[in-house]
């Protein structure tokens, strides 16, 4: 194997671990999306909870005024 291949086997091998290194950064940064929405989201179910379990404590009469039930 002379040197130019040699220089181009390097070269297509940095650039492999690259675009490795580069997927590995885009997955945990997916992750971290993803796990920030999960967070947001419960946080979000657990407060209007709240608020409809609040309101029916306060007036008893709005889960037949809008036909809703608790569900607990």
């Amino acid at each position: 194997m002379d040197e130019s291949n040699i220089i181009y086997c390097l070269t297509i091998s940095q650039e492999i671990t690259d675009g490795i290194s580069k997927s590995a950064q885009a997955l945990q940064a997916a992750e971290t999306g993803i796990r920030h929405i999960g967070s947001v989201a419960q946080k979000q179910t657990i407060c209007m909870y709240n608020v409809v379990t609040i309101a029916f404590q306060l007036k008893p009469c709005l889960h037949k005024q809008f036909n809703l039930q608790l569900i607990t």
